[in-house]
C-alpha cells in the first residue's frame, strides 16, 4: 500500500456491518483508524460517517 499512496485510498471500498459488505469512500485516514462515508444505497443507517478502529482486511477492504 505505500507504493501506490493516496492513490490507493481514493477508490471505492468495502466495510462489514452485520454480516453484509457495503460500499464506502474513505474520509479520513490514521495508522490507527479510517472515518469512512457509506456510499451505498442498500445500508440501512442514515448516518454521514463511521469511524473504524483498527480496520483489517476482515472487516473493510478495497472494492
Amino acid at each position: 500500500m505505500r507504493r501506490s499512496g493516496l492513490d490507493r485510498l481514493t477508490g471505492p471500498w468495502l466495510f462489514l456491518d452485520d454480516g453484509e459488505w457495503y460500499c464506502c469512500v474513505i474520509l479520513e485516514a490514521t495508522a490507527t483508524e479510517v472515518r469512512i462515508h457509506p456510499n451505498d444505497h442498500r445500508y440501512p443507517h442514515n448516518v454521514y460517517a463511521l469511524t473504524l478502529d483498527c480496520p483489517g482486511s476482515e472487516t473493510f477492504r478495497p472494492g
